[in-house]
């Protein structure tokens, strides 16, 4: 492949009077999805006109695609703890709820694996595992705490993001990073967590993003994007940045490269089939396509 470069084919000023919160792209690449304050606006990608809102009482935190049975579904969650998954009419212009959950505290995170059968929400220190049954999710796990350290122990543990991978013998794994207490492995089969974590450290973590196979994970520690290799064959990579240790990173080129962010507030989303690149800051939205450099 020859060597390629990123060039903006698309920008949109956020919402009208509102701040952006999250951003994600449909898993065809047809559809932007928005959130912000007590919205959330599915874009026309092509046209970049708002083909559908769904309205909230609260705030959007969060939202990821997925494809259920090859139709696109939309899983948002708010902050007063609902989280809501939407199914798109085939121009995008209507949305009907699928399935709903109302937790008592705030979701800050959450993730729905590969065959949209599993979903693991991560409150402040709390992370539970659900599957689905009859369109609707039902509890099945929670997630013990982490071991905690000397140098640990007394500080209070809270989720910073969550990740779905498939272990060995393609068993279902549990990514879960914390804010102060490092990166570990869930095993659904067992409901333990793996002997050897991924990260052991006591130092603050922002942020996290899983490769499309799940081998790899960029962790944004407070200078520097740490780079993991989940089997351990390879030694670890780091990679410094401008000191914001929210900083996130988007793997691009199938996982075969990573991207961070350089500014603050800024968000960045992959379709890695498509070459398509978003990224989301509180005031502007931005699609970025892959060109090659021809000599």
């Amino acid at each position: 492949m020859s060597p390629l470069r990123y060039r903006m084919v698309w920008h949109k000023a956020g919402l009208a009077n509102k701040l952006v919160s999250c951003a994600g792209l449909s898993p065809d690449g047809l559809y932007l999805a928005v959130g912000g304050s007590q919205e959330v606006a599915i874009i026309s990608v092509r046209s970049g006109r708002v083909r559908c809102s769904l309205r909230s009482n609260s705030t959007v935190t969060g939202l990821q695609w997925t494809l259920d049975t090859k139709v696109a579904v939309l899983t948002c969650t708010f902050k007063d703890g609902r989280l809501v998954s939407f199914t798109l009419g085939p121009d995008g212009r209507r949305a009907s709820v699928a399935s709903e959950l109302a937790l008592s505290h705030e979701i800050r995170a959450f993730a729905i694996n590969a065959s949209s059968t599993r979903l693991a929400t991560g409150s402040k220190k709390d992370v539970r595992i659900w599957e689905r049954s009859h369109g609707w999710w039902r509890e099945v796990q929670r997630v013990r705490p982490p071991r905690t350290y000397h140098d640990n122990h007394l500080t209070p543990i809270e989720v910073v993001s969550l990740h779905w991978r498939a272990g060995p013998g393609r068993r279902e794994q549990l990514v879960i990073s914390y804010k102060r207490h490092g990166v570990h492995l869930w095993d659904v089969a067992t409901s333990a967590f793996s002997e050897e974590s991924i990260l052991t450290t006591s130092q603050p973590i922002g942020h996290t993003t899983l490769s499309p196979n799940g081998n790899v994970i960029v962790v944004t520690m407070r200078k520097t994007f740490d780079v993991h290799f989940i089997d351990k064959k390879s030694p670890s990579v780091t990679v410094p940045h401008d000191g914001n240790i929210h900083n996130p990173a988007a793997f691009i080129h199938e996982g075969q490269a990573f991207c961070g962010a350089h500014k603050k507030g800024q968000s960045l989303y992959q379709k890695p089939d498509l070459f398509l690149l978003l990224t989301a800051s509180p005031e502007k939205i931005m699609l970025w396509k892959a060109e090659e450099i021809r000599s």
